[in-house]
């Protein structure tokens, strides 16, 4: 109990920030209230860590239901104040929150500090000059941007910790630029201990905002990071060309999502309709450089994945098949969430932070034995439901063999299979294809070749158990509570024999769909 707590509440404090944008979303409201929030989003849990009280929670044991609230005396700055960004990017004291500064450039005004055009000086270690990130021109090139915002930051700690500038025992460093943006310098009438508040509104007021939240919604939607500039040299035309046409359409996104009130909705709607995310093809002629781009497939990542498993199936890739009734409710044993997570590209936000965007050897395999396993415990199951309640087989069951008792093929049987199969592309694959389409004549192919091979195997064995029986792992010997499906003199309600071969023909034709790439990437 007292684990489940915890972790409860380390989940409220580390969601913080995605309840905020997910609360600003489903509100309506201008999404530049990210960074100009004056509250925070917290869980029933977190609420008592903050010491927040009386808040209308519908229930006090639900961890995914957040409010906004605030702490008293703390100048919250949305996401900007957040203890979870300022503890992913803590300070030092020598870093003096630069490191924070510069995360602010690059996520909210689309700046990569470190890749302003120059040189840093051979020597890094200036002894001669007295204040070199302002006095030498080489290192006040990038610290007189950074230096202001780093100083914004002075309230609050390596810690994420709020500390107004009258209890500060040491004050600022005085070898630092003064507290401002872009130029201007701080008011401090008003703003010495709420320095961030003003930084937050400065940012959302600048036109490189709205770029920013562009570039971060295309790279979340389509995989893929909006073209860079190109270079004014190397550049071939058709990389200047397809930079110039995707930067138009980007701006007008921009324009639209701007005007519009900065309602994300209208973002993701503008990025969604456009060619970049419809393209379904290129024609043979078009330059594969002018449109690298072009087209929004990108790897699930292991979340995605195992949400879009449960979806599907009703349950998760887990360890053991046959014992989801002792931890369905447990996200534990999830492979994806949990085991696999970072072989199969995952993050653990600590010490690997990028995902991976491409599979390597270890995630085809993963996704091989995901496919294997999947369909060991899915298809029987579903066999197994009443025929209203399935969510595979909806024209076929598992003792519909497609020949009849001479040998021949019943057609009335495979036009059923040939329903089957096409219901299971669009399911699984979400592709509407014709009967008679090649794709589904290969699938179809498929489950004839793995259901003959079966019968030649049972046949040469005269029909041993072992031949007849599925493996242990995916046959149904109990309900999804758990409960044995067989007990003397009770009827025998159990799914162990596949005397036709036809439920591993069927296990073979969902593992082949469950390992294509329109399974796995979105």
């Amino acid at each position: 109990m007292r684990s489940d707590e915890r972790r409860a509440t380390n989940d409220g404090v580390a969601r913080e920030p995605l309840a905020l944008i997910n609360y600003i979303v489903r509100n309506d409201l201008p999404f530049t209230e990210m960074l100009t929030a004056d509250y925070m989003m917290v869980n029933s849990y977190s609420a008592r860590t903050y010491g927040i009280e009386n808040l209308p929670f519908s229930g006090s044991n639900d961890g995914s239901e957040f409010l906004p609230a605030r702490l008293e005396g703390v100048p919250h700055a949305g996401i900007l104040t957040s203890p979870m960004f300022l503890n992913r990017y803590p300070t030092t004291s020598t870093n003096r929150n630069r490191g924070r500064a510069r995360v602010v450039f690059d996520l909210f005004l689309d700046t990569e500090v470190l890749a302003i055009e120059g040189m840093r000086p051979g020597n890094s270690v200036d002894i001669t000059t007295p204040i070199p990130t302002i006095n030498n021109p080489e290192c006040s090139k990038c610290h007189s941007l950074i230096d202001p915002i780093a100083s914004v930051f002075q309230n609050w700690n390596h810690k994420g910790q709020y500390r107004p500038a009258r209890l500060s025992k040491y004050g600022w460093y005085a070898d630092m630029e003064a507290r401002g943006f872009n130029g201007e310098s701080m008011p401090l009438a008003g703003n010495i201990d709420s320095s961030v508040q003003w930084l937050a509104n400065q940012i959302v007021g600048d036109p490189k905002f709205p770029r920013s939240v562009t570039r971060i919604m295309v790279n979340g939607l389509t995989g893929k990071e909006p073209l860079s500039a190109p270079n004014s040299t190397s550049s071939s035309q058709v990389e200047v060309d397809a930079y110039i046409a995707e930067r138009t359409l980007l701006n007008g996104m921009q324009s639209h999502f701007v005007s519009d009130g900065f309602r994300l909705k209208t973002l993701i709607e503008e990025i969604m309709m456009s060619p970049y995310w419809q393209a379904d093809g290129l024609s043979v002629d078009a330059n594969p450089i002018a449109h690298a781009n072009t087209g929004s497939s990108y790897l699930l990542t292991p979340e995605q994945l195992d949400r879009k498993v449960a979806s599907l199936f009703g349950f998760e890739w887990r360890r053991s098949l046959d014992n989801y009734y002792k931890d369905i409710n447990s996200s534990s044993t999830s492979r994806l969430n949990k085991t696999f997570h970072q072989i199969y590209g995952g993050i653990d936000s600590d010490s690997v932070t990028t995902r991976l965007k491409s599979p390597n050897g270890l995630m085809s395999a993963m996704q091989l034995r995901m496919a294997n396993e999947l369909v060991c415990y899915a298809v029987p199951r579903d066999f197994w439901l009443p025929e209203a309640q399935r969510k595979l087989f909806l024209f076929v069951d598992h003792e519909m063999n497609p020949y009849d008792e001479s040998g021949a093929l019943d057609e009335a049987v495979m036009v059923r299979i040939r329903q089957n199969i096409q219901f299971l592309h669009v399911y699984l694959l979400g592709e509407e294809l014709p009967i008679g389409s090649e794709e589904l004549v290969i699938t179809e192919q498929l489950f004839m070749s793995s259901l003959n091979r079966g019968r030649q195997i049972i046949l040469a064995s005269g029909g041993e158990r072992s031949d007849i029986t599925l493996p242990s792992d995916c046959d149904v010997t109990k309900d999804f509570n758990g409960a044995q499906l067989y007990e003397k003199d009770v009827r025998d309600d159990r799914l162990v024999q596949d005397r036709h071969y036809v439920i591993r023909a069927w296990m073979a034709v969902a593992a082949y769909l469950l390992a294509d790439f329109k399974f796995l990437y979105s």
